[in-house]
């Protein structure tokens, strides 16, 4: 089933899927130049900023009550340093090599955010809710990311 047909999905497998696109757009970025590489960015950017807070709204507070406060808010941590560099980045030329440099270091940042949140606090959230919480988690999800769902967000 494609991630566009599960409307039942619980908010950790919608989680998931955004981090495979941001991965994905992380790819395009690096792989493209001049207009096509600044639309690839400008979708990346949207992407991480609606991310970030679902995750900060809807799944922090049931991580901080499964995996743990310092889990919490460690990630959130995270989260703040990445969207620094992202304000750098914003300001830079996409085909620049201050661009280039900068933008490979946060690549590395939110990849090895993404693979903390799966490895620790996501299945902290699995073991703590039950599947109809998680659920009611990702409606919240839906609704908080609007009505025009993009492939990634459904």
């Amino acid at each position: 089933m494609t991630a566009s047909a599960r409307q039942d999905d619980d908010v950790i497998d919608m989680l998931i899927d955004q981090h495979a696109h941001i991965r994905e757009l992380f790819t395009d970025v690096k792989g493209a130049r001049g207009a096509s590489r600044q639309r690839a960015f400008e979708e990346l950017r949207a992407l991480l900023a609606v991310h970030e807070t679902a995750e900060e709204m809807i799944l922090r507070p049931v991580a901080a009550a499964t995996a743990g406060e310092l889990e919490a808010d460690t990630r959130n941590l995270e989260e703040q340093d990445a969207n620094r560099t992202l304000v750098l980045l914003e300001r830079m030329d996409v085909d620049s090599a201050e661009f280039d440099r900068t933008f490979l270091d946060f690549e590395l940042a939110v990849l090895r955010h993404a693979e903390r949140e799966e490895h620790e606090e996501f299945p902290a959230v699995r073991a703590g809710r039950s599947i109809e919480e998680r659920r009611e988690m990702g409606a919240r999800l839906r609704a908080a990311v609007g009505c025009s769902m993009p492939r990634w967000a459904a």
